[in-house]
């Protein structure tokens, strides 16, 4: 999807720009990641990579806005570096590009990785500069490319914030009116005929407000404060509370969890609005005698139910063990197109009226803004799940008990 670059301030994202050198010596300051079983790779194996490496910079350097391109380059650069490290007989270690290129760069200028012909005892003094020019030029693209998408999805959401902010006081003054007026003619009406359409008036006015304010609670930009929390209390507690909701509708709940505790840096209150919101769809999609299955549990970087890398680079999160909380239902499902939109803001599957096409996008910037992934799977008449994945986090420690004498 295209997005605007209006009032982008190119000289603050240059200022911005992360030196690849400040990066290799920040990461790999306490870690050494790169295990290899042969210390030295052929000089053409380093220079072959390095013009890969370099036509992938140049790429990142067109300031590509479309998502899928971007995402694809991230993959080219992966396969590369995968290729690099089997034919060299090399490791550099789990993690985003951020953390592997680092991680390479660190033992070329260590000396820890040589550059020479089988054989030789004397490193190649050409190959091995170009090759550490390549993975700086990669790892300083890598981090402009991100701060530029990122540049502009803040504008996007500022202005998106504004327009939606003054939609909504321009909306909201008439509607109380309307309200206020309504409920003064409810006493004074002459028949109950009357009364009923007046209630009316104020039933959906009031209705058309609460639309509103769950707008602007999408669009506002709005920081997390993340805590260590327990997932599996959090889903429970979210089953909990639409308990009621399922008996009613017939429809019948199930828990699968780990046995043991599962600790992720989260927003408490904010993903708990997430599994209710995702239940609560659920429930709405299901017929009487479906059934509605949570799954919450970990999952190793080599499992199946991993899930997709993630979709741009991260420095600062290594691709270790997550935390997969799944909403699976044995509804109706969805249409391919459904499933594309449904993230989309304001796009709703069901029928006109009957939903604003607001909850799944709070969701997903929910979950990005915990720097965890989400999709759905569906198929029409085969149900649908919605799979969200978040970094796990060690087990806090138990808090002292203060004693007083």
């Amino acid at each position: 999807m295209k997005r605007s670059s209006q009032n982008i301030d190119a000289k603050n994202i240059d200022a911005k720009n992360i030196d690849a050198k400040n990066i290799a010596a920040t990461e790999l300051a306490t870690s050494n990641r790169l295990e290899t079983t042969s210390n030295f790779i052929s000089p053409e194996l380093a220079t072959t990579f390095a013009c890969k490496l370099m036509s992938i910079a140049l790429q990142l350097r067109t300031w590509s806005l479309n998502a899928g391109e971007n995402a694809s380059i991230y993959e080219t650069m992966e396969n590369a570096l995968d290729s690099f490290e089997e034919t060299g007989n090399l490791t550099t270690g789990r993690g985003g590009l951020l953390l592997r290129l680092p991680s390479l760069l660190n033992q070329l200028q260590r000396d820890q990785l040589s550059v020479r012909e089988r054989g030789a005892t004397v490193a190649d003094d050409q190959a091995k500069p170009v090759l550490i020019h390549a993975i700086h030029a990669v790892i300083a693209s890598i981090s402009q490319n991100t701060q530029f998408e990122q540049a502009v999805e803040n504008a996007s959401q500022r202005a998106i914030y504004q327009f939606a902010y003054g939609l909504t006081h321009e909306i909201n003054n008439p509607l109380a009116n309307i309200v206020a007026r309504a409920q003064q003619l409810i006493p004074t009406a002459s028949s109950e005929s009357d009364r009923r359409s007046l209630a009316t008036i104020v039933d959906q006015s009031m209705r058309a407000h609460e639309m509103l304010a769950e707008m602007m609670r999408v669009v506002q930009p709005r920081s997390i404060q993340p805590r260590v929390e327990d997932m599996i209390s959090i889903v429970q507690q979210a089953m909990t509370i639409q308990e009621s909701q399922w008996s009613n509708a017939q429809i019948q709940c199930i828990l699968r969890k780990s046995p043991k505790p599962l600790y992720s840096s989260v927003e408490r209150a904010a993903i708990l609005e997430v599994i209710c919101s995702l239940l609560q769809n659920a429930m709405q999609a299901c017929r009487p005698k479906d059934r509605i299955e949570i799954i919450c549990e970990e999952v190793e970087a080599d499992h199946p139910d991993y899930g997709p890398a993630d979709p741009i680079p991260n420095a600062q999160v290594e691709s270790v063990s997550r935390i997969r909380i799944a909403v699976r239902d044995t509804g109706p499902g969805m249409s391919g197109e459904a499933t594309e939109r449904a993230w989309d803001l304001y796009y709703s599957g069901r029928e006109h009226g009957r939903g604003l096409g607001i909850s799944l996008a709070h969701v997903r910037r929910t979950i990005d803004a915990h720097r965890g992934l989400v999709w759905i799977q569906s198929t029409p008449n085969a149900g649908c799940t919605v799979e969200i994945r978040l970094p796990k986090s060690p087990e806090p420690p138990n808090p002292r008990r203060a004693f007083s004498i």
